[in-house]
């Protein structure tokens, strides 16, 4: 049987191994209607092509991720926002 990894784990590994990010939060998601608690996981200085590769490895492992990016927001001092997290149940 495989043997399921803690979702922070598999991505404190990637940081690791990628010498990139240099703070993880794993924030807890709340049970809805339709999906299980989880977790949402944001990693500083990771660029998309980082979390597509956490998202494959946890896949792997047998978790239902999700990759949301929060909508851009026009500010007094530019842009902001376009945050990737991913979600994994």
């Amino acid at each position: 049987m495989l043997r399921r990894y803690k979702p922070a784990s598999i991505v404190r590994s990637i940081m690791v191994a990628t010498n990139t990010g240099s703070s993880m939060f794993s924030d807890r998601l709340r049970a809805t209607d339709t999906k299980p608690e989880g977790r949402s996981i944001k990693v500083w200085g990771w660029k998309r092509i980082h979390y597509e590769t956490a998202a494959l490895a946890l896949k792997k492992q047998g978790y239902d991720v999700e990759m949301v990016t929060s909508p851009t927001v026009n500010t007094l001092f530019g842009p902001s926002g376009g945050q990737i997290r991913l979600h994994v149940r």
